[in-house]
C-alpha cells in the first residue's frame, strides 16, 4: 500500500515553503536544503468573493452598478490557472548532490593510484620472478633427474658387465675343474687297472694250496666273493654291516670266511648305465683302487716292506678278515698299532697304515652275507647306507624337497586368494568361488606328493612316503613323509611345522576377518539373521516373519536389508547390522521400518 493512502506527501519538488523563488525537494518526511532553480510560474487565481471584514463598509448599490458596467465594457478572463499538481512535481528529477573535490583530496587520490599502481607491479615482478624460479627448479630438477638415470643406467651396465666377467671366469673354472677331475679320474682307473693286472698276475703264480680252505679266491669259493665291490664305501659297508668273527683256533691258523651270499649292489646310481661326472668318475676310481688293494690283503702274513709287494704272494682275496676287534696278540686288528692311523705315518713304508698291502685293518672288507639280508629293514638305499656307515655326509639338505615347501605353504596361498576376495566383493562372493578356493588345492596337493616321492626316489629313499596318504590331508602326508625321513636323516618336520603354523594363522585370520566364512557360508549367516529378528520382534510384543537375502554383508558395521511381514500381512523392511559380541559377531536391529507396534 502506497504511503499517500495514509495521508502523507509523496517525496517530489514543492514550492519553497519560505516563499522563494524556487522549488524545494520534500522527502516524504520533512524538506531538505536541495532546492531547484527551475520553477514553474505560478498565477494566482482571484478568489470568488473578497474578503470582508466586519468593520468594513458594506458595498453600496452605486459601486456595485459601476463595477459591473466596468466589468461589462472590459471582460476579463477570470479562469483560474491550474496549479502544478503533486504528480507534475514527482516527476521533476530527485536532486543530485555535487561533490566539490579539492586539490589535496585529488591529490591524495592520485598518491593511492600511484601506490596501487606501483604495488600492482611490484606484485607482478614477484610472480615473475617466483615464476622463473619455479621454471629454473623444475629445469634442474630434470636435469638431475636425467644425469641420475644416465649414472644409474651406468652402474648397472658396469654392475652386468662385472657379473658377466665374474661369470665368465667361472665357467672357466668349472672347465678347468671338470678338466682336471677327468685327467685324475683316468689316472686314477689307470693305476687301478694296473694293480688289478698286477694282482691278477701275483695271484696266477701262487699255487693252490695258498688258499685256505673256505677262503674267496680258492676252488670251492663261490663266484659272488670274488667280485669286487663298487666302490671304497660299498666295501666298508659290507665291513660294517657282515660278522666277518669266526671262530679259529688259537694258534693262529687259516682264517675262516663267511658264508658266500649273493652279491647286493650298494648304489643305485653306479649300477644303472648313465653318463656320469667327472667327480662320480674321480670317486668310483678311487674307490675301485681301494677295493683292489683291499681284495688282496692278508691279515696272517707277516708286515713286508713296499719293496716286496710286487714280488710276496698274496695269501688271501677279497672277503677275508681278521677277527674285528677281538684281542688276538698276534693278528693286529682295527686300532692296534699297525693299523690305522698308527705311526709312523700314513701309508709309510716301515709301518704299513691304511690300505696298505702286509698289514689287515680297517681296509680289508669281507662278503656281506648278514647286510644282504637286512637290506630291506630302513627306507634307504644301498648307497646311502654306505654312506652313512662309512661318516660320509648323508646329504639332508636335499631331502627338503621344492614340492613339500610348497604344500605346506599352500594355505597361505589360499589365506591371500581369499582375502583378496572377500575385499572384491562388498556383499559376499559367489559360493562357487570360495569352494574353488578351499577345495581346489586338494588335486595340487595330490599332484605334489607324486612328484615329491618321485624325487626322494631319484636321492636315494628306497621306500618314501605313498603319495596316496595325501588324499586324506596335506598335513597326513607330510606327517607321514617326516617319520620316514627322520629314520635316516633325524630331520624332516620341518614342513610339518610350517603347514601348522600357517592354518593357525588361517584360523587367527577366521577370527579378525568373519567375511571369510560368511562369503563360504552366506546361507548359514542368513538365516541366523532372520531367527535374530524374529526373536527381537517377539520381545517387543510383535510376531515378524522376516525373510533376509541370501548375500550378507562381510565386514563390521555393515547393514543389511531383510523384508517381514507381520500376523496381519502387513510388510515391512528391517534394517540389521553386522557386529561384534563375545568374541565373534552377531546381527543388531537397528531400525523396524515404523515408529511402533500395537499388540
Amino acid at each position: 500500500m502506497a504511503d499517500d493512502e495514509y495521508g502523507r506527501v509523496p517525496a517530489g519538488w514543492y514550492p519553497d515553503p519560505l516563499g522563494l523563488p524556487q522549488l524545494r525537494w520534500w522527502d516524504n518526511h520533512a524538506w531538505t536544503e536541495h532546492v531547484s532553480d527551475a520553477r514553474q510560474p505560478m498565477v494566482p487565481t482571484d478568489t470568488t468573493a473578497p474578503t470582508t471584514f466586519a468593520d468594513d463598509d458594506l458595498p453600496r448599490r452605486r459601486d456595485r452598478r459601476e463595477a459591473s458596467a466596468q466589468s461589462a465594457a472590459d471582460p476579463v478572463d477570470v479562469t483560474p490557472t491550474e496549479q502544478p499538481s503533486a504528480q507534475v512535481l514527482r516527476e521533476l528529477a530527485p536532486p543530485v548532490v555535487e561533490t566539490q573535490v579539492s586539490a589535496e583530496d585529488a591529490a591524495r587520490e592520485a598518491a593511492a593510484a600511484r601506490q596501487a599502481a606501483e604495488q600492482a607491479a611490484r606484485e607482478a615482478a614477484e610472480e615473475a620472478a617466483r615464476a622463473a624460479a619455479r621454471e629454473q627448479a623444475a629445469r634442474e630438477a630434470a636435469d638431475r633427474a636425467a644425469r641420475e638415470a644416465e649414472e644409474r643406467a651406468r652402474q648397472e651396465a658396469a654392475e652386468r658387465a662385472e657379473a658377466a666377467r665374474r661369470e665368465a671366469e667361472r665357467l672357466v673354472a668349472e672347465r678347468a675343474e671338470a678338466e682336471r677331475l677327468a685327467a685324475e679320474g683316468a689316472e686314477a682307473e689307470r693305476v687301478a687297472a694296473e694293480r688289478l693286472a698286477e694282482e691278477e698276475r701275483a695271484r696266477s703264480m701262487q699255487p693252490p694250496s695258498a688258499f685256505p680252505l673256505g677262503t674267496p679266491g680258492a676252488d670251492n669259493a663261490p663266484p659272488q666273493a670274488t667280485r669286487p665291490a663298487a666302490n671304497a664305501a660299498d666295501a666298508f659297508a659290507a665291513a660294517q654291516f657282515s660278522d666277518p668273527v669266526r671262530d679259529t683256533d688259537a694258534a693262529g691258523g687259516g682264517t675262516v670266511s663267511p658264508a658266500a651270499s649273493p652279491w647286493v649292489p650298494l648304489n643305485r646310481e653306479e649300477a644303472t648305465a648313465e653318463p656320469r661326472s667327472a667327480r662320480s668318475s674321480v670317486n668310483s676310481a678311487s674307490s675301485q683302487a681301494s677295493v683292489a688293494s683291499a681284495a688282496s690283503f692278508d691279515p696272517n702274513a707277516p708286515a713286508t716292506s713296499a719293496s716286496s709287494w710286487n714280488s710276496a704272494p698274496v695269501a688271501s682275496g677279497f672277503g677275508s678278515a681278521p677277527r674285528y676287534g677281538a684281542s688276538r696278540p698276534s693278528a693286529p686288528g682295527f686300532g692296534s698299532a699297525p693299523g690305522y692311523g698308527s705311526a709312523p705315518g700314513y701309508g709309510s713304508a716301515s709301518a704299513p697304515g691304511y690300505g696298505s698291502a702286509s698289514a689287515p685293518g680297517f681296509g680289508s672288507a669281507p662278503g656281506a652275507p648278514a647286510y644282504a639280508a637286512a637290506a630291506g629293514d630302513a627306507p634307504v638305499s644301498a648307497g646311502r647306507r654306505g654312506m652313512l656307515a662309512t661318516g660320509a655326509p648323508a646329504g639332508v639338505a636335499s631331502l627338503h624337497t621344492v614340492e613339500a615347501w610348497a604344500i605346506a605353504l599352500l594355505p597361505m596361498l589360499q589365506l591371500l586368494l581369499s582375502l583378496l576376495v572377500v575385499s572384491a566383493f562388498a556383499t559376499g562372493p559367489s559360493l562357487a568361488i570360495m569352494a574353488g578356493i578351499w577345495l581346489g588345492p586338494l588335486p595340487i596337493v595330490v599332484v605334489l606328493a607324486l612328484l615329491d616321492a618321485r624325487h626322494l626316489t631319484r636321492l636315494g629313499l628306497d621306500r618314501p612316503a605313498s603319495p596316496w596318504w595325501s588324499l586324506a590331508g596335506p598335513i597326513v602326508y607330510l606327517i607321514v613323509r617326516a617319520i620316514r625321513i627322520s629314520r635316516i636323516s633325524g630331520v624332516g618336520f620341518g614342513p610339518v611345522a610350517v603347514w601348522l603354523l600357517l592354518s593357525g594363522l588361517m584360523g587367527a585370520s577366521v577370527i579378525a576377518v568373519p567375511g571369510l566364512v560368511i562369503a563360504a557360508l552366506p546361507g548359514l549367516f542368513s538365516a541366523q539373521a532372520d531367527q535374530i529378528i524374529e526373536s527381537s520382534s517377539r520381545s517387543i510384543g510383535a510376531n515378524l516373519d522376516a525373510t533376509c537375502p541370501a548375500t550378507p554383508p562381510l565386514f563390521i558395521g555393515q547393514q543389511l536389508r531383510c523384508p517381514a511381514v507381520n500376523a496381519a500381512g502387513e510388510p515391512y523392511v528391517v534394517t540389521v547390522s553386522l557386529q561384534r559380541a563375545n568374541g565373534w559377531i552377531t546381527w543388531q536391529v537397528d531400525d523396524w521400518g515404523v515408529f511402533g507396534f500395537s499388540r
